[in-house]
């Protein structure tokens, strides 16, 4: 059985718009903690693609007892 070519045509764009969306998430992540105790660094690296790596710094942060 033929399938119509609109058929085909829907497939094989459904199919490269999920490889694209693949590409776009492929990355690798490295979580680590500084040698400061409050301080954590995620880096972020494309593994496909050309974008560059970005290094995240998050600080702890202490809640005093009137906000909770």
């Amino acid at each position: 059985m033929v399938e119509p070519a609109h058929a085909v045509e829907s497939q094989r764009k459904a199919r490269w718009h999920q490889k694209r969306a693949l590409r776009r998430n492929l990355t690798k992540r490295k979580q680590g903690v500084t040698g400061q105790g409050d301080m954590m660094e995620i880096e972020v690296m494309p593994i496909v693609g050309a974008d560059k790596a970005e290094t995240l710094h998050l600080k702890r942060i202490k809640l005093s007892n009137k906000s909770r």
